[in-house]
């Protein structure tokens, strides 16, 4: 585990970002793709970094607990807008 850092930096490899969102891997990564946050690219023997504006972008987007998130709310108007299909539909 790497330890407290006084001060994160602005790029981040997969095991430094995992330990500044305090998630593990897969659910960072699950996480990352669920709120379209993706590392940058710095090609050759650097690989991938994580920008820390990014993570904290993430972060934030998450709903606290007991909020409905994004997904939720839109899952909620589908799940309305077929029920109002089905009505129109047994109407017939």
């Amino acid at each position: 585990m790497i330890g407290s850092l006084p001060h994160w930096p602005a790029m981040m490899d997969l095991e430094l970002a995992c330990a500044y969102t305090q998630l593990g891997e897969t659910q960072f990564k699950a996480l990352s793709a669920r709120y379209n946050v993706a590392p940058r690219d710095l090609g050759g023997i650097r690989g991938v970094r994580w920008r820390r504006s990014d993570l904290d972008r993430l972060i934030d987007s998450l709903p606290a607990r007991g909020e409905p998130s994004d997904q939720d709310a839109a899952v909620d108007q589908a799940q309305a807008a077929l029920q109002r299909v089905r009505k129109r539909a047994a109407r017939r």
